[in-house]
């Protein structure tokens, strides 16, 4: 008797499983039927949408320049740009411009549309390069051109305003540095043929554009410790 139950068991209980089964397998296929459903009706209905964008690249890490005198000696003179920084990137910098209301609400005036219909660009750096990608769609191939030229207008207007406000400013350093410079002679009686002192001399002030550097390189038959300049 216990075997003939234990039998009688396994069968209802293979049963059970077999309608479980079969219940799971409908169950799956109804959902993954609907998911097919919805993502071709949002694909037959959804509106078409056109890409259109431009690249920026940026100046290079550095200029430079080297003039030897066989009787005098050499001189040189470099001219880093901020581009070459390892702990400030430029290009992060642009990348927030890019993205910013200010300039959004600008391109959307340049462009005709209201700044709430006007959709955010999407902004990518390319690693180890100095190139700044950026894309935004539109309905019509002409409306996302339209729209990408009125980003790249109002972020070269708001590049040209910065640089006037960095002049105004220098300007204004300029003459306080007039006004607060002490009376006395401002040019020194030097001879009209000057010849570098022996030995190597460096010096670097700051540019518009990063670090203007000078070195000078004086008689190589001489020795002699470095010289500051300036």
């Amino acid at each position: 008797m216990s075997v003939l139950r234990t039998v009688l068991e396994r069968i209802r209980y293979g049963g059970n499983v077999e309608r479980r089964t079969r219940r799971y397998v409908a169950t799956g296929a109804i959902a993954c039927a609907s998911v097919w459903v919805l993502s071709l009706g949002y694909l037959a209905l959804a509106p078409k949408t056109y890409t259109s964008g431009f690249v920026l690249v940026m100046p290079g890490t550095a200029t430079g320049a080297s003039v030897n005198l066989p009787t005098l000696g050499q001189a040189q003179s470099t001219s880093s740009s901020p581009f070459a920084s390892a702990e400030l990137s430029p290009t992060e910098n642009y990348r927030k411009m890019l993205l910013n209301n200010r300039l959004i609400e600008m391109a959307s005036a340049e462009a005709g549309e209201a700044k709430e219909t006007f959709p955010l660009p999407k902004v990518e750096l390319a690693d180890q390069t100095k190139l700044i990608s950026l894309k935004v769609t539109g309905r019509t191939p002409e409306q996302a051109a339209k729209r990408a030229d009125a980003i790249r207008r109002a972020f070269l207007s708001m590049l040209d305003t910065l640089r006037i406000d960095e002049i105004k400013q220098s300007l204004r350093i300029i003459d306080q540095c007039l006004h607060q410079m002490p009376d006395g002679p401002v040019m020194a009686k030097l001879p009209r043929l000057l010849r570098p002192r022996p030995g190597r001399a460096f010096s670097a002030v700051e540019a518009p554009r990063g670090e203007f550097g000078v070195e000078a390189i004086g008689p190589a038959d001489v020795e002699s410790d470095v010289a500051p300049v300036g």
